[in-house]
């Protein structure tokens, strides 16, 4: 990617698309290598552009460095000296503003790694949900053996269907 904002999803969106419904196994479950991959890429983006914005942020306070020893006036710098040329680096519009971006590009990063984290949980937690609702499904133990008779009803059906085509 070259850009952050040139996601189809954004973080928020992934962070709610990791919501487990268990009525819908199958999608949730279809739609998961997807959305982990989504989520990996933007992880690893934001961990890429933080790292280009680290280069940025030391070329600009090296350059600055080198014109302020070479114009002191110009920086309202009396003296050279390491201290004070450090001092006007740290108040230069320019690297403050890389800085901010920095600090957000690296809050994303957190955020995005953490959201990457989750969609390979919520990866063992479909392959849960799925071997429970299998299980349920065709034991005749629970609770609710007439909803699971009634499913494996409709998995019959569907399956001589199929056989018939």
């Amino acid at each position: 990617m070259s850009n952050i904002q040139d996601y189809a999803m954004t973080q928020e969106e992934l962070q709610e698309a990791l919501e487990i419904d268990p009525y819908n196994l199958r999608t949730d479950c279809a739609h998961q290598p997807a959305l982990y991959a989504i989520a990996s890429q933007m992880a690893a983006d934001f961990r890429d552009f933080s790292k280009r914005q680290k280069l940025l942020l030391e070329k600009t306070m090296a350059e600055l460095a080198l014109a302020i020893r070479s114009d002191p006036k110009k920086y309202d710098v009396p003296k050279i000296t390491d201290s004070s040329v450090s001092a006007a680096i740290a108040c230069d519009l320019e690297v403050i503003k890389i800085k901010e971006e920095l600090l957000r590009l690296e809050k994303g990063s957190e955020k995005a790694s953490a959201i990457a984290n989750a969609y390979e949980i919520r990866r063992s937690m479909l392959r849960a949900e799925v071997e429970l609702f299998s299980s349920e499904m065709m034991s005749g133990d629970t609770a609710s053996g007439q909803v699971n008779q009634t499913l494996k009803d409709a998995i019959i059906r569907k399956r001589q269907e199929k056989s018939k085509r």
